[in-house]
């Protein structure tokens, strides 16, 4: 994986981009404060992050877990040691 610093730029493959019609998001505003906060609303339930968990598969059935995640129909996927 590779990794860049704030001063760095990536350079996006641009036709890949175009061609495959992938939508590529970006976040950078978030601070250490956010992810407390974000932290401390899962841990007292006023999240429920199960419910953000749209499928569910066991570790034998990866390959197809992967395969949902990238169809863009899943929210989050989960695998698990059943």
């Amino acid at each position: 994986m590779t990794s860049f610093t704030a001063r760095e730029a990536a350079t996006p493959a641009v036709n890949l981009i175009h061609y495959n019609e992938i939508l590529v998001t970006g976040a950078s505003a978030l601070s250490r404060r956010d992810y407390e906060l974000a932290l401390n609303m899962l841990s007292t339930g006023q999240i429920d992050a199960n419910a953000l968990i749209t499928h569910r598969y066991e570790v034998a059935d990866s390959l197809a877990a992967f395969a949902e995640a990238g169809s863009g129909r899943a929210l989050k996927v989960a695998i698990h040691n059943a």
